[in-house]
């Protein structure tokens, strides 16, 4: 990749960065069906024109803020011990955040829960979009038979699961979570009628 190019693309995630910063405070305090581009450009001193240049919608600034929460997980999941069990490692690397982290989980939380339901697909895309980050420095902690039976997708289920309860339980104690963990792997692999996951 070219200096230029490199300049090119920091200027590029810097105004992207600069208009998701501004969007937040009216995601967190106005509706969002009420939200136009105008009112984000306005937000962030920009024309219209200029917003478009990097994003191509209002959803698109929503769903940049959301990956941007779990833009570490994967260098914290990477520096997890070698030797931690993928499951445990990926519980730390969810649940062990800097205090920007969990600001931006708190907006996050907010906003998405004010979200009418016709626009669960922001949640979704989000998700998707972490889980491709996250796959791979996962399932360098994986054998390829792990891989192939799926294990690296409901790993990450479950801990991003379990997380999210236990940002909500008073109760949480890791050897708790990870026995339900355990329990909850058992469930999904009874489920499977063909017992192509055992």
């Amino acid at each position: 990749m070219s200096f230029r190019t490199q300049t090119a693309n920091a200027r590029r995630e810097a105004g992207r960065d600069l208009i998701t910063a501004q969007a937040v405070e009216l995601f967190e305090n106005k509706d969002y069906d009420d939200i136009t581009v105008a009112d984000l450009a306005a937000a962030a001193e920009i024309s219209e024109r200029t917003f478009y240049r990097y994003f191509a919608s209002r959803d698109d600034v929503l769903i940049a803020f959301g990956v941007q929460g779990g833009s570490r997980i994967p260098d914290q999941l990477a520096a997890r011990p070698a030797d931690e069990a993928p499951l445990q490692a990926l519980i730390h690397a969810f649940a062990h955040r800097n205090a920007a982290a969990q600001e931006h989980s708190r907006a996050w939380n907010a906003i998405v829960g004010r979200l009418p339901s016709k626009y669960a697909f922001i949640g979704e895309a989000v998700g998707r979009r972490l889980q491709k980050m996250i796959q791979p420095v996962l399932r360098q902690r994986l054998s390829a038979e792990q891989i192939e039976r799926g294990d690296d997708v409901l790993l990450l289920g479950l801990a991003w699961t379990i997380v999210t309860s236990a940002n909500h339980s008073i109760t949480y104690t890791e050897p708790l979570v990870l026995e339900a963990a355990a329990r909850a792997r058992e469930a999904f692999l009874a489920m499977d009628p063909g017992g192509t996951r055992d």
